[in-house]
Formats: C-alpha cells, structure tokens, sequence
C-alpha cells in the first residue's frame, strides 16, 4: 500500500465517534442538484467516510453503494446508516464499464496525489454510463496563508479543475463557490461525455 493510503487510513481509522458525528456533513443542495442530473438510480458514493451522504441518497431512494478503505468509518456507517457499504481502495477499485449513473465524492480528491488524482478520475470515467454524472466537492485555492499548525490540503483552481475533468473525458456543468467550517469549497458537477 502506497505512503499515502497508509497515511489516510491511520487517520481516519483513529478517529472517534464523537469526531465522525460532529465532522458530519450532509450537503444536501448540493447532493440534490447532483441527483437531478443523474441519467438513473445508480450511484457510487466514492470515499462515503461515516455514511453520511450515502444515507442521505439511499433513503431518497437512490441504489448507493459507499465505498472507503477505513474499517473504523465502514463500521460506523454500517451500525448508524441505510445504504451498502463496502471497503475499497480509490486506486484499485474495479466496477464493471459504464455500470453507474453517478458518482458522488465529498472532500476525498485531495488526499491524492496529482498523478493518481488522474488515475482516479480515468477509472471513474470509466464507470460512468454514457451522460453519467461525478460531483466533486474539494478545497478551493484561495490566497489566504494558512497557519502552520494547520492541516495542509490540496487546493483547487476551479480551471485547473476543469482542466483535469476535460482530460479525462468530462465536461463541467456546473460549478459553485461557497464557505464552510472556516474554509473554502469547490463543487463541480461534471458530465461524461466521451
């Protein structure tokens, strides 16, 4: 397993019940105008962390599976949530081709490295039915400098962004700016089209 995973898994594995309940976000606007979009019912909730999102989209009758490689978030999700729940690995995920109408992925992009940003946004083509849909949510680059002490993710430029969906065979539809917990967020919806 790459530095990375190893590094991702630790984290999330020894994170708490009271840090996965209050870390919790459900955007639900966001997930609706993404749901709206979908060309069926099938959707792949890509790093579903805690179940969150996936639960949201099963409960308002979506056919989710989410997917993470943290046991300790799985497990949560499973006793807390509706929806299938699987462990999996974003590099070395297999689906069948063209077998999803969405996919969904909240905060999950940016702890990859770029090269394997474009592997997994390849493969997620790949998934993807003709006209399917990927909404993204990731941290928007900002001038702002960060304090020291602070955890440093990747930041987006929404060009560069949509620079990467292009050349993996999507077109961006839409796309939104917004703040929250003290930061700035990306959401792009984005259809195949290749």
């Amino acid at each position: 397993m790459p530095a990375t995973a190893k590094t991702i898994r630790a984290f999330y594995d020894n994170r708490n019940d009271s840090q996965i309940k209050s870390g919790a976000l459900v955007f639900k606007r966001r997930l609706n105008h993404f749901t709206r979009l979908l060309p069926g019912k099938k959707i792949i909730d890509a790093g579903c962390g805690p179940g969150h999102d996936t639960d949201y989209l099963t409960r308002r009758g979506f056919n989710c599976l989410g997917i993470d490689f943290s046991r300790i978030m799985l497990n949560y999700a499973r006793r807390h949530f509706a929806g299938r729940f699987q462990k999996k690995d974003l590099l070395t995920l297999r689906l069948r081709r063209s077998s999803v109408d969405g996919i969904w992925s909240s905060a999950v992009l940016m702890h990859f490295s770029q090269s394997r940003q474009v592997k997994i946004l390849e493969s997620w083509h790949r998934f993807l039915r003709p006209g399917g849909i990927l909404g993204l949510i990731v941290p928007k680059k900002t001038r702002r400098r960060r304090r020291a002490r602070q955890l440093r993710l990747p930041a987006y430029d929404p060009a560069r962004l949509r620079n990467q969906l292009t050349a993996a065979g999507f077109l961006s539809v839409y796309e939104e700016k917004f703040s929250c917990l003290d930061k700035k967020w990306l959401f792009v919806l984005a259809r195949k089209i290749l």
